[in-house]
C-alpha cells in the first residue's frame, strides 16, 4: 500500500518538499535580479558609447575650429559667429551620426587659459525600460556624456614629463632626451 501522506501526524518534523519551496520562491527574485543587472549594464554600454561620440564631436569640432584660427590669424571660433555655427553644426552632425539623440554643443572659454577657446559637447540618449520599469514609471532612462575640446593658442614650455605630449599635439611626436 502507498501512502499518500508520508509526513501526516509530524507535520512539524516533516522536511519532504522544503527545497522545492525555497526554490520556486527564489528563482523569481534571482531571475529578476539576473535580468536587472543586464540591464543596467546595458546602460553602462551606452553611456560608453556616448562618451565616445562626445569625444568624437568635440574633437572635430576643435579641429575645425583650430584649422579655421589658423587660416584666418587674429580670429577664433570664439569671436566669429560664422565659424562658430559651422563647428557647432559639424558637431551635432557627428553625435547624430553616432547615435546620439539629443546633443548640445557650445563655445566656451578655454580650461587651461581663458584666453584659449573650447568647444563643449555633450551628448543624451534615451534608453527604454524594460525590467526596471517595476521601479519607475518613466518608459526610459537618459544616458548622457560630455566633453571639452580646447584649442591652445600658445604653448608654453611644459616639465620633461609632458613635453612630448605637447609636441604630439602640434604634430611633430618627438619624444625629448
Amino acid at each position: 500500500m502507498t501512502v499518500l501522506w508520508p509526513c501526516r501526524g509530524r507535520l512539524h518534523r516533516c522536511r519532504r518538499a522544503s527545497v522545492a519551496i525555497y526554490v520556486a520562491l527564489m528563482v523569481p527574485v534571482l531571475a529578476g535580479a539576473v535580468a536587472l543587472g543586464v540591464e543596467v549594464s546595458s546602460w553602462a554600454g551606452v553611456q560608453a558609447a556616448m562618451q565616445r561620440t562626445a569625444d568624437a564631436s568635440a574633437m572635430a569640432a576643435g579641429i575645425y575650429c583650430s584649422n579655421y584660427q589658423t587660416g584666418h590669424p587674429g580670429s577664433t571660433c570664439g569671436n566669429n559667429s560664422a565659424a562658430q555655427q559651422v563647428a557647432n553644426s559639424l558637431a551635432q552632425n557627428l553625435a547624430t551620426v553616432n547615435g546620439a539623440s539629443s546633443s548640445h554643443t557650445s563655445v566656451v572659454s578655454g580650461i587651461r587659459s581663458s584666453l584659449d577657446t573650447a568647444i563643449q559637447v555633450s551628448a543624451q540618449k534615451a534608453v527604454p525600460l524594460t525590467i526596471s520599469r517595476i521601479f519607475d514609471s518613466s518608459p526610459s532612462v537618459t544616458v548622457s556624456a560630455t566633453s571639452t575640446s580646447e584649442i591652445i593658442s600658445q604653448i608654453t614650455p611644459a616639465p620633461a614629463a609632458s613635453h612630448a605630449y605637447w609636441h604630439s599635439i602640434n604634430g611633430t611626436p618627438t619624444i625629448p632626451r
